[in-house]
């Protein structure tokens, strides 16, 4: 099975987090919060119609309830590409890979999205707060 090549989204529609250069309060979270928002949901999706980009990565399932009427279902890996029983039809085989490499690359996006704004979380709060702070 060939590679999946999954856009590289570090450079996000909104760049920088707002560093947080004092012990983090509930504004200067919330505020983090909001650029963490703004950043997930510039990044196109398929779930859920793509409304709402990567969004649901960062709300509850209630949160995301409210603006859809939908939970945000998250992608699962998919694992390994097993072929179909022998006798499958070249139609129906082409239909089936078609199948696993579309769930592959929308949990890869969805890793792709969610790993680097991680980071950004740790690059924002000063090492000395972050290091005492639960993500």
């Amino acid at each position: 099975m060939a590679t999946i090549c999954v856009p590289d989204v570090k450079y996000f529609q909104h760049k920088d987090l707002t560093h947080i250069r004092s012990q983090p309060h509930i504004g200067s979270l919330r505020t983090l919060s909001n650029d963490l928002k703004a950043k997930s949901s510039s990044v196109p999706n398929v779930l859920d119609g793509g409304v709402f980009g990567h969004l649901g990565l960062l709300l509850t399932d209630t949160q995301y309830t409210t603006m859809l009427h939908i939970l945000f279902d998250g992608p699962t890996n998919p694992g390994d590409f097993t072929s179909p029983a022998v006798g499958t039809t070249a139609a129906l085989m082409a239909e089936i890979c078609k199948a696993w490499r579309d769930n592959h690359y929308t949990f890869e996006l969805c890793c792709a999205v969610e790993k680097p704004l991680i980071s950004q979380v740790f690059e924002a709060i000063d090492t000395v707060y972050s290091q005492h702070t639960e993500i």
